[in-house]
């Protein structure tokens, strides 16, 4: 009982008043995947730097609240992509990073996935250092198909946006990265 009080908690402090609104076709998805041969980082803990491994198939398992996985890629056009996991107690938080040529963060998509079958995920455009919403909605775990806001959860919890990083060097990782896709973000 006291592991699902923290998860209301949590997705209540989430959710205040985020309202559903369809787009035509997402910049900066999570439904799109991480392409073969993109670069795969993590922090299994607090106590432990941030590593690069061969692949997502290589990865440790990652500590409760103070784990994170990366991915890392750069498109045929330069832009660079980024797709970040960081397990909780009883949910998930995955975030794509779109960054432009010159490596600034110009779109971000956050999903939160909770043990009880729902989720919630966010996409939008950064300008200026601030996350502008422009699609929201509860979801289905188990389909991803869209839901009516669960019972039990009064709002979207507001406070629970995305993690900006606003240029390539601000990515927990960044010195792991070559010195030309640090310095395009300058």
């Amino acid at each position: 009982m006291k592991h699902l009080n923290r998860i209301a908690l949590v997705l209540s402090l989430v959710a205040i008043g985020i309202v559903p609104v369809a787009v035509a076709s997402p910049v900066c998805s999570l439904k799109v995947k991480a392409p073969i041969g993109t670069r795969t980082f993590a922090k299994t803990s607090d106590l432990n730097d941030w590593q690069e491994f061969q692949s997502v198939y290589e990865l440790p398992d990652l500590s409760l609240a103070s784990g994170m996985s990366a991915q890392f890629w750069q498109h045929k056009h330069g832009t660079p992509s980024v797709i970040t996991v960081e397990p909780e107690q009883g949910f998930q938080i995955d975030t794509r990073y779109c960054f432009d040529e010159g490596g600034q963060l110009e779109f971000v998509s956050f999903e939160i996935r909770t043990d009880l079958g729902w989720g919630h995920r966010t996409e939008g455009t950064v300008l200026d250092g601030v996350f502008s919403e422009t699609s929201s909605e509860f979801f289905r775990v188990k389909d991803g198909k869209a839901m009516a806001q669960p019972e039990g959860v009064s709002e979207t919890p507001q406070s629970l946006q995305p993690k900006l990083y606003l240029s390539l060097d601000e990515l927990p990782f960044a010195d792991l990265l070559p010195v030309q896709q640090k310095m395009a973000s300058r």
